[in-house]
């Protein structure tokens, strides 16, 4: 048994919660669309935003990943491929999964090993166009995807004790007590977001 996340007691029947690791969890950057398009040169990883309307080559943006600095890739992604706001990635931890730099730091924009930068087709389907909103929405992304690709992804489950007295369906559970599931829900991202998730699940519950 996972542990026991938190209980609650309504009309004399405990409820419970707990946390599973999710092995199934789908990439978040398969789905919906995103503010931003993702290059890194490491395992030579490219992902992309659904939308392809402005699409360019990733092996392009590699290219002048490897033979310029950040500050000037980022100026070449701005005048000539409409981004409005590029953020450096640096491989992070043994796994070197990217995390997003702060332009205004020379170390981060020195190592870096991607680029994520919002396009005009990325910000016709998002609707976000302030400077200030995209780069907080591109290091949300990479964040998630981050978390993602490490494995920390898990499913919470509620679970109602079940007794003589409480079980509903006349099923004879005079000798022992057990526990069945209410409620489940999985892909979550994060550990600390998904045990916020499971906590207010059952409270709401």
């Amino acid at each position: 048994m996972n542990e026991i996340l938190d209980t609650r007691t309504v009309d004399d029947v405990e409820y419970r919660v707990y946390l599973e690791q999710d092995s199934e969890c789908e990439d978040p950057r398969g789905d919906a669309c995103h503010v931003g398009v993702i290059v890194t040169v490491r395992n030579s990883r490219y992902l992309w935003p659904a939308e392809d309307g402005d699409r360019i080559s990733a092996g392009y943006v590699r290219d002048a990943m490897e033979d310029h600095s950040f500050r000037v890739v980022a100026r070449w992604l701005r005048m000539f491929h409409g981004a409005t706001v590029v953020l450096p990635l640096y491989a992070a931890g043994d796994e070197g999964r990217p995390v997003a730099g702060d332009v205004t730091d020379d170390a981060d924009a020195r190592d870096y090993t991607g680029v994520t930068f919002d396009q005009p087709s990325t910000r016709e389907v998002t609707g976000l166009t302030g400077t200030v909103e995209i780069a907080a929405a591109l290091s949300t992304e990479i964040d998630e995807y981050s978390t993602w690709a490490v494995g920390d992804c898990y499913g919470y489950v509620i679970e109602r004790q079940v007794t003589e007295d409480s079980d509903p369906i006349g099923i004879d559970v005079s000798d022992s007590e057990g526990w069945e599931q209410v409620d489940s829900l999985w892909g979550l991202v994060g550990g600390e977001y998904a045990r916020q998730a499971a906590v207010s699940a059952l409270s709401d519950l």
